[in-house]
């Protein structure tokens, strides 16, 4: 089992794979639907790629599943791998590759491979992340069988490009466990790997439209709409590998001042509307956490003083708050809002109405 911050990518990639019929001699029955679909996007990943179909194919269970890995017309020779892969595992590797690039046409490859995907379960990873233990997907279907939990994920490896230091992210307990709602949400995105996700087809069904609407980073508006559909599972052991600052990789583009100054700004805007959709919801205040942390990072990288970060508390009649008025609404965040925030950043250049 490869579940430590001692795993090593050599001796990984030595380890043999099955053949199809090996892997699919463990399943209880083969039947035209998946249980689970795991789904793979990729571009130019082809540094990465064979390492994340191995992760795939190294996996016991005893249902079908089937990995839909979609490339977003790559030119690195991504696609060739898949094909290859598709080839020899014609059952599970389900190819669907772009000839023109999706992404910068406003469309979201993870939503464009969710309606090719057929399981009743979804389970993500990146082209450039990896699957390191083996009993990852088998444990994470187990736990979905209680209809009361909507998401499972699990703590990973970090393996940094840039040092090839690793260390363990996500670590939220000693043992596996219920998270909060509330944990959830102050975490942000980076809370949950992407590649240690799953959860139900339905519950992205039911909200594709949401998805629809050109949301950056997709990521954390995804964990947000599932964790506020039920409960929420989490594995302490570290079953996915994730490279920070691999080429192409969000992390990498964040390095670039006017990159980030542009997601701060896209976030902000993405969580006005997300608390607009969940507004229903007992909790949906809880969205104030994120929202202040990209209002301040939108205003320090905007070049703003950091005391106008002040001015959120002091908008339309807020101003009457004495100083530990002020200090306990920052401090508990679940008053904050919307519409006094938003009202203060639509006045900047960068964060759209």
């Amino acid at each position: 089992m490869l579940d430590s911050i001692d795993f090593d990518l050599t001796s990984f990639r030595a380890q043999p794979l099955p053949s199809e019929h090996e892997l699919m001699s463990g399943w209880n029955a083969i039947s035209a639907t998946p249980v689970v679909s795991v789904i793979c996007v990729t571009y130019n990943h082809a540094e990465y790629l064979e390492d994340a179909l191995r992760g795939f194919l190294l996996q016991k269970t005893n249902f079908k599943f089937e990995v839909v890995v979609y490339d977003d017309a790559s030119k690195d020779g991504t696609s060739e791998i898949i094909q290859v892969y598709a080839k020899k595992y014609p059952t599970i590797i389900k190819p669907l590759i772009q000839t023109v690039n999706q992404y910068s046409q406003g469309r979201r490859p993870t939503q464009i491979a969710f309606k090719a995907a057929h399981g009743a379960f979804v389970a993500l990873c990146e082209g450039d992340d990896i699957w390191i233990d083996r009993q990852k997907l088998q444990l994470q279907y187990e736990i979905l069988k209680s209809k009361e939990i909507s998401i499972a994920f699990h703590s990973a490896v970090e393996l940094n490009v840039d040092t090839a230091g690793k260390r363990i992210i996500a670590n939220h307990s000693l043992g596996d466990n219920f998270i909060s709602l509330k944990d959830s949400v102050k975490g942000r995105g980076g809370f949950m790997p992407t590649a240690s996700l799953f959860f139900r087809s339905e519950l992205m069904e039911k909200n594709l439209a949401f998805f629809e609407n050109g949301l950056p980073l997709g990521d954390f508006f995804l964990q947000m709409i599932l964790s506020y559909s039920g409960k929420i599972y989490y594995f302490s052991r570290p079953m996915s590998l994730y490279r920070r600052n691999s080429v192409g990789s969000w992390t990498e583009s964040q390095k670039n001042k006017e990159n980030a100054k542009k997601y701060y700004g896209d976030m902000i805007e993405g969580i006005f509307f997300l608390h607009e959709y969940l507004k229903s919801k007992p909790e949906s205040y809880l969205l104030a956490h994120p929202l202040f942390f990209y209002a301040k990072s939108f205003l320090i990288d905007s070049r703003k003083p950091i005391s106008s970060i002040f001015n959120l508390a002091t908008l339309n009649g807020l101003s009457s708050l004495p100083f530990r008025g002020v200090c306990i609404y920052y401090y508990l965040l679940g008053l904050l809002p919307f519409r006094y925030i938003k009202k203060y950043f639509n006045g900047f250049n960068g964060a759209k109405k």
